[in-house]
């Protein structure tokens, strides 16, 4: 699309090297983060690469080296390539044959943390992210489960997880006054189809086309299904907003 083009054509205003500078120079970056990965103990090693990549990325775009959409490209890229290195397939999660009820008990605790931790990295203060990890551990479980033990469809899992949490924002927000949107934001973040997104990656880079578009389509329609979710909970709870223009 014309939009997207300009939107990346912008990005790089500013920016003083050419294109392939910006590749070698992350690429270099991933490299001496890859390093201190190995060379460290594996307490803190995975520790070491995760931040210092997240803290590079951040001041190479403050600092106009490097541009928003190239880091998307490297990193996509490197994934990818070492991916293929290691051998690291895409499959499936191994059923752990646990039992539902501990399932379910240890899915809530996850989403608990992945939300309360989002909250927090978008300077949320503890009691709204402690509000927005519970409603996100809700919805985010029922989304898993939803998948897992009635056979919906992931995307129709993804707009009921995101309607729910949508609904338990829109009472959140009566109740405490806290912003709708600083619950639901993290509260489908966690939601968003990763594994899907590197399954696609993969395949299309194995040239395994059809596997590939499978796997892209299905993550660009829970991508899709997500806001919708957002947005049905908000006309259901909102009439001054259902009302609107």
């Amino acid at each position: 699309p014309t939009d997207l083009l300009i939107s990346f054509s912008t990005q790089r205003e500013g920016v003083p090297f050419p294109a392939f500078v910006e590749a070698a120079a992350m690429i270099f970056s991933f490299e001496i983060l890859r390093e201190s990965d190995l060379r460290s103990n594996k307490m803190s090693g995975n520790t070491l690469s995760i931040v210092g990549a997240l803290i590079l990325g951040d001041a190479a775009v403050s600092a106009g080296i490097v541009s928003p959409i190239m880091i998307i490209v490297v990193a996509t890229a490197v994934g990818w390539v070492m991916a293929l290195i290691l051998n690291l397939h895409p499959q499936n999660f191994e059923k752990l044959g646990l039992t539902p009820l501990v399932l379910t008990v240890l899915r809530l605790v996850a989403s608990f943390c992945g939300v309360f931790g989002f909250s927090i990295m978008f300077n949320s203060r503890i009691p709204m992210a402690t509000v927005a990890g519970i409603s996100g551990a809700i919805a985010n479980t029922l989304r898993l489960s939803l998948v897992d033990w009635s056979n919906v469809p992931p995307a129709v899992a993804a707009f009921i997880g995101a309607f729910v949490a949508g609904m338990l924002a829109s009472i959140i927000r009566r109740k405490t006054g806290f912003p709708r949107i600083a619950i639901t934001v993290p509260s489908i973040v966690i939601m968003v189809p990763g594994l899907y997104m590197y399954r696609a990656m993969f395949n299309l880079g194995l040239t395994s086309l059809n596997a590939g578009a499978l796997w892209m389509v299905q993550a660009l329609m829970i991508v899709i299904c997500l806001p919708l979710g957002l947005i049905a909970a908000r006309i259901l709870m909102d009439k001054d907003w259902r009302h609107a223009g």
